[in-house]
């Protein structure tokens, strides 16, 4: 599904895949992917999994971090973003830090790499985020 600000990627609103939108702020594309939910990421025998909207941050092509964004850009910034505002424009340090939707700072994908994707390879490629994305997503479809 195209619109002016996105282009989403699944079956109607709500079994989405992916999208892609533009900021022009920071003049780049920015990447979101369906995936388990980073609170989500430490397994407990009952608790089920829970897929939400990820914002994927990249440095160089290479996976850095993801943090749940459930709409538009969201105000996450990564920690070298924040330490480069004055700290009177931080939120509340319980803000900051965490597994949550209403955390500030995005979590390092090796989190999320040791979990659900193979952690032999050095470099985190973004065709096996986009992998279990599209597992996910086909789960989701085929219930």
């Amino acid at each position: 599904m195209v619109s002016k600000t996105s282009i989403q990627y699944g079956t109607g609103k709500t079994k989405l895949c992916a999208e892609i939108c533009f900021q022009k702020s920071q003049q780049q594309p920015i990447l979101f992917l369906w995936l388990p939910l980073p609170n989500c990421w430490i397994r407990r025998a009952n608790r089920p999994e829970r897929i939400g909207r990820l914002r994927i941050w990249m440095t160089d092509g290479v996976l850095t971090h993801a943090g749940h964004v459930p709409s538009g850009f969201g105000k996450m910034r990564l920690p070298e973003e924040w330490n480069a505002l004055p700290k009177s424009k931080w939120p509340r340090k319980y803000l900051i830090d965490g597994l949550g939707s209403d955390s500030m700072t995005p979590v390092p994908v090796r989190r999320f790499y040791q979990q659900d994707i193979d952690n032999s390879q050095h470099v985190i490629q973004l065709n096996e985020f986009v992998s279990v994305a599209l597992q996910k997503w086909l789960e989701k479809i085929s219930k």
